[in-house]
């Protein structure tokens, strides 16, 4: 495929699938956790740096391997066909399709009933007996489909579009606050938490991860930008570093004017907040705006998420078929259409939810994957001064830590839960159950690769 995304679009592609539903969401979630203001900002900060920690291993993965595939190219460098085949698997059949049909039933969901108020659309119609936020969402998918069909570079710019509206909006409600437009709230009591803190920063953790997630966006389309060993670290770095300072902007704006209890009382503090610094009447444009901004993290989604099932039947471990580039757009189109069809499918299913939550535990296990395996290419390239690799180091480790331990985390509360209760619930049945394909997957594909040594001996 050709090689026609520039540096400021792989910025967009980051910022833009980065800043979706998350921050509109979580911010909820998160101070529900807290009792604090400065604890509230901390974690959201604490997630910038995470997220900056992994795009920094991407940024020096994607330099090594400039080619398309993200995660699955990085793994089969590091750790062979076996471990990428599995890694593979649950990217491309469930965690994109599933991002994908998440997002797109949100603007059917929660934007499109504000957007289209008097022309009698509801979140409760049907057509022809699936509900409209369903049919909404498939036809935002196929549409961006067609968009990404008809090439990279016409995908690569609708993305700076998309990611340039919400940011300058988002950009504006920050000054707002800042120059006092709006009421300040007076200072509300503490609300009460509960549970001990390593729960409860998990939990919060996880709603940040969420919103912080879509960092490593350009390295699933590596084969396709220019000059790569420069723009691959810009729009990863770049991309992370502008999405983190507005995330930061925009939490002490939400306390500014909502406050912590507010924030915490919001289900959809975007919305919430721009109502009181401008209004009821902002409920329609600052609708649009997240639309807008959720569109954009579609775009980038389905841009890359092909890429995946491209690269991977590229080295057969899915049907040639896939491998199939459009002559004049140079895109994976079957592989797109694909994604299209499994992301339609769990639309209309209604079990994208699931799904969801069945991967959020391999998902992160598959980020710690792919980040060791920095460590592992670095150990087989050319010997580098001992400073050097410390300071290349540095941020990957951080993010390997952190992960390691919500992951740690996780997994102790599910089975305390578990003992507790006497049965698990249901994020950590699934979360099990990703676990298990991802083993089931690794498994398969280990005895195929030994099958195949034995032949050839």
């Amino acid at each position: 495929m050709a090689r026609t995304i520039g540096g400021p679009d792989a910025i967009a592609i980051v910022a833009g699938s980065m800043l979706g539903v998350g921050i509109f969401l979580s911010p909820a979630l998160v101070a529900a956790e807290f009792a604090s203001r400065a604890a509230f900002l901390m974690l959201w900060a604490l997630g910038g740096l995470t997220a900056l920690a992994g795009a920094a291993a991407y940024a020096q993965l994607g330099v090594m391997v400039p080619r398309a595939g993200g995660d699955y190219v990085y793994l089969r460098a590091a750790y062979g066909q076996a471990v990428a085949a599995a890694g593979g698997w649950i990217l491309a059949v469930a965690v994109f399709p599933g991002s994908l049909a998440t997002m797109a039933v949100a603007v059917g969901e929660y934007q499109l009933p504000v957007l289209l108020h008097g022309l009698g659309y509801s979140a409760d119609a049907a057509l022809a007996g699936i509900p409209a936020p369903r049919v909404v969402a498939v036809a935002l998918i196929v549409g961006l489909t067609l968009v990404n069909a008809a090439g990279a570079h016409l995908s690569a710019r609708t993305q700076r579009w998309l990611t340039a509206a919400p940011v300058v909006f988002l950009i504006a409600m920050v000054v707002a606050a800042i120059v006092g437009i709006g009421s300040v709230p007076a200072p509300h009591p503490h609300h009460p938490v509960t549970g001990s803190w390593v729960e409860r920063f998990t939990a919060a953790y996880m709603a940040v991860y969420f919103a912080y997630s879509g960092w490593n966006a350009v390295g699933y389309v590596g084969g396709e930008v220019e000059r790569p060993r420069r723009n691959i670290p810009i729009g990863l770095v770049g991309g992370t570093l502008l999405v983190t300072a507005l995330y930061l902007a925009l939490c002490w704006t939400f306390l500014r004017v909502l406050g912590l209890d507010g924030v915490s009382a919001a289900p959809e503090v975007g919305t919430a907040t721009a109502s009181a610094l401008f209004g009821a009447s902002a409920a329609v444009p600052v609708a649009a705006i997240i639309a807008v901004a959720i569109v954009g993290s579609l775009n980038a989604t389905v841009l890359g998420g092909a890429r995946i099932a491209f690269a991977m039947a590229c080295d057969g471990a899915l049907p040639d078929g896939l491998t199939v580039v459009a002559p004049r757009a140079r895109t994976p189109v079957r592989a797109l259409w694909l994604q299209c069809g499994v992301a339609s499918a769990l639309v209309v299913s209604g079990t994208f939810e699931q799904l969801l939550a069945m991967t959020s535990l391999a998902m992160l296990i598959l980020g710690i994957l792919t980040v060791s395996s920095l460590f592992v290419l670095q150990s087989r390239g050319p010997a580098v001064p001992l400073h050097r690799r410390l300071l290349m180091s540095a941020l990957p480790a951080v993010y390997l830590a952190f992960a390691v331990f919500v992951v740690g985390a996780s997994i102790h509360q599910g089975a305390g839960e578990l003992a507790a209760v006497g049965r698990p619930t249901g994020e950590f049945v699934f979360g099990l159950l990703g676990l298990v394909v991802f083993a089931a997957v690794l498994a398969i594909y280990g005895v195929r690769g030994l099958a195949r040594t034995r032949a050839v001996r």
